[in-house]
């Protein structure tokens, strides 16, 4: 993740504003036995999912601003939980407000075991969640 890999910041800055002029239905096709742009970006810098374990909060913007975020990609619908269940786990504060505020993913869903991600949060001690 970014954060981990501070030596390669300008490279990472420098991909996220290619990935911005690039029109999104190039992003997202495949051509011959190829993966899209997408998925190799999503494989070797980290999903959403894996943002919202490191906390890597420019990286979601980015993935949001360029990707777009279905519900699909922020609810696992086997298991229902969301990235705010992720997020609040692992007590990463700024994406929890990114995502209730900006993505308006829903507070109170449950997952499959009835927690909520406050549920989740209070589970790790993270009790600066609730304010």
């Amino acid at each position: 993740m970014r954060i981990e890999n501070k030596r390669y910041r300008r490279l990472w800055t420098l991909a996220d504003r290619m990935l911005t002029m690039i029109n999104r239905t190039v992003l997202e096709t495949c051509e011959g036995n190829s993966e899209s742009i997408k998925v190799l970006d999503m494989r070797s810098r980290g999903d959403a999912w894996d943002v919202c374990r490191s906390g890597d909060l420019e990286r979601l913007e980015t993935i949001g601003k360029v990707f777009g975020c279905l519900k699909n990609d922020w609810e696992l619908s086997e298991l229902k939980r969301t990235l705010l269940h992720e997020a609040c786990e692992n007590q990463q504060l700024q994406v929890v407000n990114y995502l209730i505020s900006t993505m308006e993913i829903p507070v109170l869903m449950q997952d499959t075991s009835g927690c909520t991600a406050l549920h989740c949060a209070a589970r790790r001690g993270f009790l600066d969640v609730f304010r």
